[in-house]
């Protein structure tokens, strides 16, 4: 049975949690036939560090939208 609705962005410099993890999830949701969104973000470390402004700007687009179309 698919699970809740799962927002996932992912800095693609991140050497805490290696990118491969989100893609195990991804992987992982897409064969229960749950619904996601995944991002990444190119030279962006663990916690958003190196993000650009223009960057941090489609994270809180990518997280609003995910919470206006998953909530209403």
């Amino acid at each position: 049975r698919p699970g809740p609705p799962t927002l996932i962005i992912h800095g693609e410099a991140d050497r805490l949690v290696p990118p491969a993890q989100s893609q195990d999830l991804v992987d992982i949701l897409f064969t229960l036939g749950s619904p996601y969104e995944y991002y990444t973000l190119p030279n962006v470390k663990h916690g958003f560090i190196g993000a650009t402004k223009e960057q941090k700007e489609l994270v809180q687009r990518w997280v609003y939208e995910f919470i206006v179309k998953y909530t209403q």
